[in-house]
């Protein structure tokens, strides 16, 4: 029989969007087995668009929140109520592209032992436009299964190399390794992926099959600016890896993660800071040539402090790394 898949879309006030995310799922050459849509207690017209989506596509069902949870309880919620084999968790700003389903479906069921596969992604503004595609570390130039033990390796290289917008989890292994952890926010799903990864090896698709739409009030960027979010992410994963994930962690890639995370996290930031300048620069009524040398102006210094900050925390966080595995290698003391 073949696996079945449901699709999980979390959904607060994006009445604006969660119509074209709906139109892209139901139109796949793959169907899913059904799309719980989880609305977190919108006070827009979100319940009106997705209940006409439920009319005329009975696998589509509406869950209300009665009140407000956020985006990782409601993706929790959707993911213990679904009976697919596997679980994609979509956003309702967010749009897969065609094949999705139907080429990770086929890759997963052709190797079961896999927890999740995951493929590349476009990039998209707030409007549609293109932004082109996020940059992945070269994982594979062809579809693939990535065994736990080529996993790690791959991981101490380059990094983590999944997309929440793609990725399809085998529910089982999901709800096994302990779902998303509300602590973690808008790194819930990449840690979830590394537990999973470093489990039961994963399936990779390197061809780019959703859109990930890039906003300034966005979850993942909401993260960036609040510093201590962002530190209190980093220092609860650093917790896990230590304790009830020990055992799938390796000591060395765990503080290559955390070291990493912290570096992701300030590029983050770094971002917003410069985004935050341009949008301040268009907003300015009748702005004058002063207005537009000023501001882009100010946007070189980021970058120049971007750069610089970028370069010292590379070689101090790298040469900290080496100076911790050397200390655990030769049980040096302090």
């Amino acid at each position: 029989m073949s696996p079945t898949l449901s699709v999980v879309l979390p959904n607060f006030n994006h009445a604006r969007f969660i119509g074209e995310a709906l139109k892209a799922i139901t139109g796949q050459s793959l169907k899913p087995h059904e799309v719980i849509v989880i609305d977190d207690a919108s006070t827009d017209n979100s319940v009106e668009v997705i209940q006409g989506f439920a009319m005329h596509w009975p696998f589509v069902k509406l869950v209300q929140n009665p009140k407000n949870a956020g985006v990782v309880y409601s993706c929790n919620r959707g993911i213990r109520m679904a009976s697919g084999d596997y679980v994609l968790s979509s956003a309702a700003d967010d749009i897969i592209l065609p094949g999705l389903l139907e080429k990770s479906i086929a890759l997963l069921a052709q190797y079961p032992q896999a927890g999740l596969c995951s493929t590349g992604s476009l990039l998209i503004g707030e409007h549609g436009e293109d932004k082109g595609s996020f940059h992945l570390p070269d994982i594979s130039d062809t579809a693939c299964f990535i065994s736990p033990e080529n996993a790690i390796k791959l991981l101490k290289r380059h990094g983590g190399w999944f997309m929440g917008n793609t990725t399809i989890y085998r529910r089982q292994a999901f709800l096994d390794a302990g779902g998303f952890i509300p602590e973690l926010h808008s790194f819930s799903d990449g840690f979830i992926s590394l537990v999973i990864a470093l489990k039961h090896g994963v399936c990779f698709i390197p061809e780019p099959l959703a859109a990930w739409r890039r906003m300034g009030g966005g979850y993942s960027s909401q993260t960036a600016v609040n510093t201590k979010m962002a530190l209190s992410i980093i220092d609860h994963a650093e917790h896990l890896m230590e304790t009830v994930y020990k055992d799938i962690f390796p000591a060395e890639y765990a503080l290559q993660c955390q070291r990493r995370l912290f570096f992701d996290f300030f590029d983050a930031w770094a971002r917003s800071q410069r985004a935050g300048i341009a949008g301040l620069r268009t907003r300015l009524p009748s702005p004058t040539i002063v207005d537009r040398v000023f501001f882009n102006w100010m946007i070189v210094l980021r970058w120049i402090d971007y750069g610089i900050i970028k370069i010292y925390l590379f070689s101090r966080l790298r040469f900290s790394m080496q100076w911790e595995i050397l200390k655990r290698k030769f049980k040096i003391s302090l």
